[in-house]
């Protein structure tokens, strides 16, 4: 497994203990944490589907969030997923890949996109940034600032 990890930093966490009263910091930051990593799975999901990557390797589904303390959670996510995201653009034999074989001949042939071949040229496809550029760590906190703020 391939893990991000989202943090929060020591500053931030003088600046909730200001905000909030004592033996609650760290509920608030556990709960934020979570929502962002839960909102980062969730997006990948959604950018690998909507791009048609749902095939590969059920890539999708295990796709995790995962709490490694109350200050830091980790999405995980398989090495094929990573692999998929940063490979070099490179050449592929049907020999050895019996899977992209039967793709290329349903999808491919098909749609009169490629011709009959002993292979293919295979390259990258990035969700990973793209996916995790709408996280808002501001957006959770203050979230759960309002909501500790609310029952007070």
């Amino acid at each position: 497994m391939f893990d991000i990890g989202i943090n929060i930093s020591p500053q931030d966490t003088a600046t909730l203990l200001a905000f909030s009263r004592p033996g609650t910091y760290r509920g608030v930051i556990d709960r934020s944490l979570d929502g962002m990593s839960k909102f980062g799975v969730a997006n990948m999901r959604k950018v690998l589907t909507s791009r048609g990557h749902n095939w590969s390797f059920n890539l999708h589904k295990n796709i995790r969030s995962l709490r490694r303390s109350w200050n830091s959670y980790n999405i995980q996510i398989p090495v094929e997923g990573a692999y998929l995201d940063s490979m070099k653009p490179h050449f592929v034999s049907f020999s050895r890949a019996p899977k992209l074989k039967k793709w290329y001949k349903t999808k491919g042939l098909r749609a009169g996109k490629f011709r009959i071949s002993s292979g293919m040229f295979v390259r990258p496809h990035p969700f990973i940034d793209y996916s995790l550029r709408d996280l808002r760590a501001g957006y959770y906190v203050n979230r759960e600032l309002i909501r500790v703020a609310r029952n007070k």
